[in-house]
């Protein structure tokens, strides 16, 4: 087996919104049960992943021969209005199929991810991840990425 990465082209959409699916379907039964599972069959999760064949935006792709095995994504925004003026990277998605984790795949995409945001100037790289998902913190950790802001909620019925 011999690990790719490239960005993808428009026609691979498809190939690119069903890898994503995996991640949807995890993120839905483990983290966040509010998530749509019909926004996967709509045409706003095509426009979603669409948005990053654009300029400025982020999109590799690594593949086991013709086959997508993972990704990552991201764009880059404006500091918030009450900060210092800077650029920041969002990475937005990472994920790797579960047969090809601990292959160094995540790594490599995001050394990717982060060399492109130095390209772009940005002076930090923000990620996401949901509080439960501890071994996806862990290994974000690993890496030198450090908790910076959390968010609560709290449903109410």
């Amino acid at each position: 087996m011999t690990i790719t990465y490239n960005i993808p082209k428009i026609s691979e959409l498809a190939q690119l919104c069903k890898l994503n699916d995996y991640l949807f379907e995890l993120s839905l039964n483990n983290f966040d049960n509010t998530l749509d599972k019909n926004w996967q069959n709509s045409k706003e999760y095509r426009a979603y992943f669409s948005r990053y064949f654009k300029p400025n935006n982020y999109l590799l792709v690594a593949y086991d021969g013709e086959n997508m095995v993972g990704y990552t994504s991201g764009s880059i925004r404006k500091s918030e209005e009450y900060r210092k003026p800077f650029l920041i990277a969002d990475m937005e998605n990472l994920m790797v199929l579960p047969k090809y984790q601990k292959q160094k795949i995540g790594y490599t995409l995001i050394q990717n991810f982060t060399e492109w945001a130095k390209s772009k100037n940005t002076e930090r790289i923000n990620i996401s991840v949901f509080a439960k998902n501890t071994k996806t913190l862990d290994f974000y950790r690993r890496l030198g990425y450090e908790d910076y802001g959390i968010n609560l909620e709290k449903p109410i019925k």
